[in-house]
This record gives C-alpha cells, sequence and structure tokens, in this order.
C-alpha cells in the first residue's frame, strides 16, 4: 500500500464529495434562477406555438420533364360531349379521350 501525503488535513472520499456537491445549495441567490425559469420557459412557449401555426414549405415549380404532356381543366377550356356510349372530352378544342362516366370532380 501506497501511502500519500495529504495537504489538506482530512482526506473525503470522491463520492462524498459528489454527494456534498449535488446536495448543498447554490450560492447564487434564488431571484437569478426563478427569473432565468421564467425566461427559459417563455421562450419554450413561444417556440411551441409557433411550431404548431408556422409551417414553413418550399414551394418550386415542378420539372418540365414532368409537365410536358400535361393540361389544365378549366371552365374555358374543356368541353364534354355526350355520345350513345358515354363521353367524349376536349380541351382547348382538341379531343383528349372518352370517358364512361363524368368524374365527380368534373360535376358542378
Amino acid at each position: 500500500m501506497v501511502d500519500t501525503i495529504n495537504f489538506t488535513g482530512t482526506v473525503t472520499s470522491e463520492l462524498e464529495s459528489r454527494i456534498t456537491f449535488v446536495l448543498s445549495t447554490p450560492d447564487a441567490p434564488r431571484r437569478h434562477s426563478l427569473f432565468r425559469s421564467v425566461i427559459h420557459t417563455i421562450i419554450l412557449c413561444g417556440v411551441l406555438i409557433i411550431t404548431i401555426f408556422v409551417v414553413i414549405e418550399p414551394s418550386s415549380p415542378g420539372p418540365s420533364s414532368d409537365t410536358n404532356g400535361t393540361f389544365t381543366l378549366e371552365d374555358d377550356n374543356v368541353c364534354l360531349l355526350k355520345v350513345h356510349n358515354g363521353y367524349h372530352l376536349y380541351v382547348n378544342g382538341k379531343y383528349v379521350g372518352a370517358l364512361d362516366t363524368i368524374p365527380d370532380d368534373f360535376k358542378m
């Protein structure tokens, strides 16, 4: 066993030092820690409210490869003609295709 020289006069174990540190009261006045707690609570509540009501979504047009050959159906550029076995769809005066029934999205 190796003897050590103790310059402080008392020997405390590391575990005892940790327990004493955890159980001791802080030296700072109580109002500073209460003030910080209130400020932190306000900031956290503000961040929570912002994340509930504000949603940041990027917006950009689709790539041209996805929009080639597509068209938009609007009231002034669409015509549905009834034929004996369904409907013919015309967009901007050009025949697009046949429909057996009118989808609910087309009905007004």
